[in-house]
């Protein structure tokens, strides 16, 4: 059972009054940010014309430069408007001749409010903060009565079905599964200067203190575009820095850059005056978060940057709030937050290892032009806290479809072993990965192929360098829910399994090693446990030690002081990959994921992205993706 979005069957004009809460853009006309913001959100979508049939649709490619009364196109010999052209030839006056047009994928123009969203449409972009909020409320159901639901439609499906059914042999049982389970214990963690570490209660704990806190004395707060009073923001986020045992100075650079600064000239500005650690830049509603990014991370400015927006300081900003972002600024400046206790640490884990996490982003469906990102990132220390990353783009085969392994990950895996042998001076004895995004149908190609290239980067480094490996495939998209048996063995007000639930039995695959774990608690909804499959293991393992060490690690995501749903470096992959598209979407589309890139000179463009993704040398062994 799942919830999706989909588009309201407006007609075009409501649809922009809805999205930017103003009716002057009607009668005026769009400003060439909303048109960009408008056309990255109707891009594909199937309209129907008011003056044609309606039961034919037409699919919208892009949102034109001028409005309707001065786009202009030959008709009968002679130049007219879209506009003229409406009055001539189907006797309408347009009520908004200022507003832009619609353009369909032949090139025709049609003004807005001729066209109408064709019902059912799904919404595939991301959703706004507003618009998740509204739909995970509207939605979240508990077990209890999500499970409930459940079997009153497998009763349906009984009924409608019983005669075909009977004609095989077959029925459908209407009671849910009930599979043992057992709870893990949560690993202790070392928060502040423990002698004796702590234990997470249901997968959630505080903290005052970092584990290993980096001084903050030198960073800077820019604002571009946003007029605010920061002192008291500043004096929260410094007081709250001194908790956490920053030892914080007052920022060492503090400016406001107006709109019209590009980010490139505001970075360059602050990077011109002043030697910083970080720079907390506050965005404004035209500021690119992907040109920004891009332009920080990916140029020789080399600049770490913490972002936060304009409409969060005003609305959300307290010190619950400034704790979050110092937990990420310190972990980008090379510090930890928490760690896993050291006697408290899997046995796996007592020797030199590597923990590795992989994902592969994919573009939109029906977008060919844009590559895919690969990612990896791989342990550096004891912790597991530091990571280093490596991504990588890589198009489409031959035939169109998407590669589902990540095709570099020899040279990616082997720069990963090398910054491991700088720092630690030494190879690690055992190595575990984590591998995000793989369809069962893919699971033994992604297997084949990246465990090869794993042990040819192993050779590459030493010939008779072969350390175990444990490849474990990470599942989150699929339909299998947990209730207790009890609600009184629930937690939360939602009364879900406790995080720490493992489930290796009933319903997992009978020859295959998977297991399905929840790991993070639950107050919202149902818990979507994960599912993983083992399907590679030299060292042999026990899979209760699996369980164990992926329990453990959803205890070591830095960016939250609750276990989350899957392994911190899987989640950590999937962050750094985020990332490298951001970095191709400032610098190959200005910031505008709508717009798109010719497809014919595929070598040529995948250069281009291959160079547009790469993070600089200095930042690469820093966790900028967090």
């Amino acid at each position: 059972m799942n919830t999706t979005a989909f588009y309201k069957p407006l007609s075009v004009p409501d649809f922009v009054r809805e999205m930017f809460k103003d009716e002057r853009c009607l009668h005026q006309g769009l400003t060439d940010q909303r048109r960009v913001a408008l056309q990255k959100e109707l891009f594909g979508l199937r309209v129907t014309h008011r003056h044609l049939q309606p039961n034919r649709t037409h699919r919208i490619e892009r949102v034109s430069m001028r409005g309707a009364n001065r786009e202009t196109f030959e008709y009968e010999g002679q130049p007219v408007t879209v506009a003229d052209y409406f009055a001539r030839k189907y006797n309408i006056r347009l009520q908004y001749p200022n507003l832009q047009c619609i353009v369909e994928r032949k090139g025709c123009m049609i003004p807005m409010e001729l066209c109408t969203l064709v019902s059912g449409q799904h919404c595939r972009k991301k959703l706004s903060e507003i618009q998740t909020s509204t739909l995970i409320r509207s939605t979240a159901t508990d077990p209890t009565a999500r499970f409930q639901k459940v079997m009153e439609a497998v009763q349906k499906t009984r009924q409608a079905s019983t005669a075909y059914l009977n004609e095989f042999g077959m029925s459908i049982d209407g009671t849910p599964v009930e599979v043992p389970g057992r709870v893990l214990p949560p690993p202790r963690l070392e928060l502040e200067r423990d002698t004796t570490g702590r234990r997470p209660e249901d997968g959630v704990w505080r903290t005052n203190r970092f584990n290993r806190p980096v001084e903050l004395k030198k960073w800077a707060f820019v604002l571009h575009g946003v007029q605010l009073q920061v002192s008291a923001i500043i004096d929260t986020l410094m007081r709250q820095a001194s908790v956490a045992g920053m030892q914080p100075a007052p920022p060492v650079y503090v400016q406001y850059f107006p709109p019209n600064m590009s980010e490139k000239q505001m970075l360059q500005a602050v990077k011109n005056t002043v030697d910083v650690d970080i720079t907390v830049v506050v965005l404004g509603r035209s500021t690119s978060y992907a040109v920004l990014k891009s332009e920080a991370e990916t140029s020789d400015l080399e600049m770490r940057t913490q972002c936060v927006k304009e409409d969060k300081l005003r609305k959300k900003f307290n010190n619950t709030f400034a704790d979050n972002l110092l937990l990420k600024m310190n972990t980008k400046c090379g510090g930890w937050n928490w760690r896993l206790y050291p006697q408290d640490r899997p046995v796996q884990l007592q020797s030199p290892f590597m923990i590795v996490g992989a994902d592969v982003n994919h573009p939109a469906v029906g977008d060919t032009s844009t590559p895919s990102i690969a990612a990896i990132v791989a342990s550096v220390d004891s912790g597991p806290t530091m990571y280093y990353c490596v991504t990588s783009v890589q198009m489409r085969s031959k035939d169109k479809n998407r590669v589902e392994y990540i095709v570099d990950l020899e040279n990616m895996f082997g720069e990963c072993l090398d910054a491991f042998q700088r720092g630690t001076k030494t190879l690690p004895r055992i190595i575990y990965i984590y591998r995000d995004g793989v369809a069962e149908a893919q699971l033994d190609a992604v297997r084949y192929h990246e465990i090869t290239a794993l042990r040819a980067a192993c050779k590459k480094i030493r010939p008779d360098y072969t350390p175990p490996m444990t490849f474990i495939v990470v599942q989150k998209r699929h339909h299998v829910r947990f209730k207790p048996k009890l609600n009184s063995e629930g937690t939360t007000r939602m009364r879900n399994i406790p995080a720490g639930t493992v489930v290796n039995s009933g319903i997992v695959h009978p020859v295959f090693s998977d297991f399905y774990l929840c790991s993070h608690q639950g107050p919202i909804g149902t818990s979507v446990p994960a599912h993983y499959h083992i399907v590679h293991d030299d060292a042999n393992h026990k899979q209760t030690e699996i369980e164990k060490l992926s329990y453990f690690l959803c205890y070591t995501y830095a960016r939250c002081s609750k276990s989350v749903s899957i392994p911190a470096p899987a989640y950590y992959a999937h962050l750094a990959a985020t990332r490298a598209k951001e970095y191709i979407k400032g610098q190959l589309y200005g910031g505008d994921s709508s717009a798109s890139l010719s497809s014919g000179d595929s070598s040529r463009l995948l250069k281009d992205f291959a160079v547009a993704q790469q993070v600089c040398q200095s930042l690469k062994g820093s966790m900028y993706f967090v």
